[in-house]
């Protein structure tokens, strides 16, 4: 007897409509379909989480391919897929699923599925998938065989389904007043013996006595009402365990109305509710460790907060309720960046799952004054949708701390420049304070000769008078005069001498604004190099290759002469160590190269500082620590440990980088990398640290 699979879904096509859509809500699933395989190419009932009925030829065009892939017809098994997460899933792609064969007399006949999940499928949706089709089946078996009495349904590959899924099923027909029961029943309850002479109150023998009589009563209205009912029950078994049963019954009705048969499936979900308590102590774990966390955490949802934790409430200074009332832009608003889902959109731009880097901000200081606030998220999925979690903490102590160690990093290059600078300063001091002397005399000759002249002037006699003005001194004041002249630009030249010093002083004694300008980068080297000059110049000689090609850099010049003054100290100091460690007549001066250029990386432009010496190297094991704040190799109270790692956070500000080579007893190379077209923090609207490949 050939069987049109199509028609049959036809015929019970509200049953099987119910059945699926029961299906795709049960899995969480976005789709749920059905289809015969004597024509694949029509796919029965495809239900959406939008239409309850629906099915379109993309779709069924895409599903073909997947079935001629998978070898589910060949093989006659299950198959599971499950894909990465995309945001959004259209109709026309399966990006995961779950794919069930229903088997007769050893052929597949209908194809069950469900798919794109959100989230990932498990082992407990395909027992899902497994009970509904042992529903789909039994409707098919009877629709084909109306007359089978038989009370065990022998359908092996039924059997093995059933079992997977740990799924019984009993049936009682109105007309016959007969029972059928699934094997499964019976190794579910544990009954031994002659399936044939079972009865209802034999397995309902097995209920606990906390729910015998509620079960018992829905069993005998179910039977002699056709009342469908669902309940969650214990049953005591003869080894003393007992077991979680999920027991679903439904009533199908003849053409008259009159109860026809009762199915009631059940499931064993002893297992499943090990796995929700442990999810339900996950959770509860989770919410405990999310709640108690002393940083603020959101998670935001198309710009609007979906939730906050205690210490979000605290930092904003606000409640749970008006937290999660507003826009992400509406909580946080910063000094640089106009619109905060700006600094969203960067984390989001990541691969999912990734932690971005931490980001720092200044609050907007109309409503949060001096604060600085920093900031990571990660992409997750929250109540099945994809969300945002962002991470907040406040870092105003840290930053204050920053500026502070900065200040005091910047006094201690100080310390080591001071004999440097009072000798550079002594000598134009020493000639102005000789040339002021001089002045001084002079300023008492004239001054006497003056009075002398006007005191000839008013004698009547002009004889007289005409004879005194010749016993002046012409020839001294004459000197004087010309002498006068010599001091007077000795002197201005010498004080330019001290500006100049007192200028570059300035660049490293003052406190740090957000002074972004064109800065000349080579300018910025000589005035460093001006006042390291006395300190050099006994032990080191330093080679210059500056090119005459550079364009001006947007920079903050003081922090870019800070990194200057700190790599060039750092060499200084490593030529000095050698000298004392290495006893080699080969080693009579130290040697500084720095040369500055331009270079294309990455299709990038970049502006290259590099400051090469020959001093006493660094180890290998410690190239990676010099950024770190406070390690250091010098002894106690020879440095602060802080130096490079002001360096480091002074690039990553100015989305540079920078490269160390270095080699023991042959010397350090280290190359700075700025970017030509940058964004500056305290300029613009982001800042961080610019990778460079080579």
């Amino acid at each position: 007897m050939t069987i049109n699979y199509t028609n049959l879904v036809q015929e019970n096509e509200f049953q099987i409509l119910e059945i699926i859509t029961e299906l795709r809500k049960e899995t969480n699933s976005f789709i749920s379909f059905i289809a015969p395989v004597d024509r694949i190419q029509y796919i029965k009932n495809i239900l959406t989480s939008h239409s309850e009925s629906s099915y379109t030829h993309l779709f069924e065009h895409y599903f073909n391919q997947v079935i001629q892939k998978s070898g589910i017809l060949e093989f006659q098994i299950p198959i599971v897929k499950n894909e990465k997460y995309n945001n959004t899933y259209p109709i026309d792609l399966l990006h995961n699923y779950i794919i069930l064969p229903i088997i007769k007399e050893e052929n597949v006949i209908f194809l069950l599925g469900v798919g794109n999940k959100v989230d990932s499928y498990e082992k407990i949706d395909l027992q899902k998938v497994q009970l509904y089709s042992t529903r789909l089946h039994h409707i098919f078996e009877k629709k084909q065989n109306p007359q089978k009495s038989n009370s065990i349904i022998k359908d092996e590959h039924l059997f093995q389904a059933q079992k997977s899924a740990h799924i019984g099923l009993w049936e009682y027909d109105h007309t016959t007043k007969s029972y059928f029961w699934s094997k499964e029943i019976f190794r579910i309850f544990e009954i031994i013996g002659k399936y044939e002479n079972t009865t209802l109150e034999l397995i309902e023998s097995r209920i606990s006595q906390d729910h015998f009589q509620e079960v018992t009563e829905l069993h005998k209205r179910a039977i002699s009402e056709g009342i469908p009912f669902e309940i969650e029950y214990t049953i005591n078994l003869p080894n003393f365990t007992t077991k979680t049963i999920h027991e679903k019954s439904e009533t199908i009705m003849d053409k008259d109305g009159n109860p026809s048969r009762t199915e009631s499936v059940i499931q064993d979900t002893s297992g499943v509710k090990l796995i929700e308590l442990n999810l339900k102590r996950s959770e509860w774990n989770l919410n405990s460790i999310v709640e108690c966390s002393p940083y603020a955490i959101l998670i935001i949802k198309q710009s609007s907060i979906v939730f906050a934790n205690n210490a979000s409430i605290q930092l904003f200074k606000t409640t749970r309720e008006n937290i999660t009332s507003l826009k992400i832009n509406e909580l946080i608003q910063l000094e640089e960046v106009e619109n905060f889902e700006y600094v969203i959109n960067k984390f989001e731009n990541q691969e999912f799952g990734d932690i971005g880097d931490f980001v720092e901000y200044r609050m907007k200081k109309t409503i949060f004054p001096n604060t600085w606030m920093g900031f990571w998220g990660i992409e997750i999925f929250y109540n099945s949708e994809s969300a945002f979690l962002l991470y907040v903490i406040d870092i105003t102590k840290r930053k204050e701390t920053e500026m502070q160690l900065l200040q005091s990093e910047k006094m201690a290059t100080i310390g080591v420049l001071a004999a440097g600078v009072a000798h550079e300063i002594n000598n134009p001091i020493a000639f102005i304070l000789s040339n002021l002397r001089s002045l001084q005399k002079y300023t008492d000759i004239l001054k006497q000769s003056a009075v002398n002249v006007f005191n000839i002037l008013n004698k009547p006699d002009v004889l007289a008078r005409h004879s005194e003005v010749n016993e002046i001194d012409k020839e001294e004041i004459f000197f004087i005069l010309d002498d006068l002249n010599d001091l007077i630009e000795e002197s201005i030249d010498g004080s330019k001498k001290v500006a100049d010093i007192v200028s570059d002083i300035k660049s490293f004694t003052y406190q740090d604004r957000d002074e972004i300008e064109l800065a000349d980068i080579n300018q910025i080297i000589q005035s460093t190099l001006n006042l390291l000059k006395n300190k050099l110049k006994y032990d080191t000689t330093v080679h210059l290759q500056l090119s005459n090609d550079l364009p001006r850099l947007k920079c903050n010049s003081r922090q870019i002469g800070q990194i200057m003054m700190n790599l060039l100290i750092n060499s200084h100091q490593a030529i000095q160590d050698k000298k004392l460690k290495v006893n080699s007549p080969l080693f009579d001066i130290g040697k500084i190269h720095i040369q500055t250029e331009l270079e294309e990386i990455n299709e990038k432009t970049f502006l290259c500082i590099t400051v090469r010496d020959n001093g006493i190297g660094i180890p290998k094991e410690n190239i990676q620590k010099v950024f770190d704040p406070f390690f250091t190799t010098k002894d106690i109270g020879v440095g602060t440990g802080l130096g490079l790692s002001i360096v480091f956070d002074i690039l990553k500000k100015h989305s540079g980088t920078i490269k160390i080579e270095s080699s023991i007893n042959v010397g350090t190379e280290l190359k700075i990398y700025l970017p030509l077209h940058q964004d500056i923090e305290g300029e613009s609207k982001e800042h961080g640290t610019e990778s460079v490949h080579k």
